[in-house]
C-alpha cells in the first residue's frame, strides 16, 4: 500500500508542470463554452442559489 501512495505522488509532481497548461485550457473553455439558455445573463445572485427552504 505504502508503494502505491509513493507511486502515485511520484505521478502528481511529475504531472506538476502541466498545471499551468491545464487551468489555462480550461479557462480558455470556459470562455468559449456553449451557452446554457441564459444567454450571457444572470438574473440570479449566489445567495438566492444556496437559499435553503425549510
Amino acid at each position: 500500500m505504502t508503494q502505491l501512495v509513493a507511486i502515485a505522488i511520484q505521478r502528481m509532481l511529475a504531472e506538476g508542470d502541466n498545471w499551468e497548461t491545464s487551468k489555462r485550457r480550461m479557462i480558455e473553455r470556459m470562455r468559449h463554452a456553449t451557452d446554457r439558455g441564459t444567454h450571457g445573463v444572470i438574473t440570479w445572485t449566489r445567495d438566492e442559489i444556496h437559499e435553503r427552504r425549510i
